[in-house]
């Protein structure tokens, strides 16, 4: 899984929040932010809750992204009916929309696979080894005097 060790860039930080914003809010966004930033520095190890809700993000990116390539794909250009040159420009907010949603999917799925193996080896790595108990021994006979 190697294309998912690709550093973060400020930029895409600010992109990702731009988005994650414009669907759920800007206090909702400025938290999932911060569990992003805390599980995607290089010695910190993720915890749960930053792992669920990018994986909760991903999700749902998923899911509106289907959603908008069934819409572009339904909706097939009518060039009988268009003039030459001329722009639909809903079908272009549509695609515009298409890319918009795709490219936070992306992002977010890279992150949320980036975070999880890092949470599944910190994890391998806090496994106890069992507890060795010592053999019982048997109880000494006394004698009686």
């Amino acid at each position: 899984m190697k294309r998912f060790d690709i550093d973060m860039t400020e930029t895409d930080y600010t992109i990702l929040q731009k988005a994650l914003e414009k669907r759920y809010g800007e206090a909702v966004a400025e938290d999932i932010m911060k569990h992003i930033r805390l599980a995607d520095q290089p010695n910190a190890e993720p915890n749960y809750c930053s792992v669920k809700a990018l994986s909760e993000v991903t999700e749902k990116s998923r899911d509106e992204v289907r959603e908008k390539v069934k819409r572009v794909k339904r909706d097939k250009p009518k060039s009988e009916t268009r003039a030459s040159g001329v722009v639909d420009f809903d079908r272009e907010k549509r695609h515009a929309d298409l890319e918009e949603a795709l490219d936070l999917y992306l992002r977010s799925q890279r992150l949320y696979y980036r975070s999880y193996q890092k949470m599944r080896r910190a994890l391998m790595d806090e496994v106890p080894e069992p507890k060795r108990y010592k053999k019982r021994k048997e109880p000494e006979v006394l004698l009686a005097a």
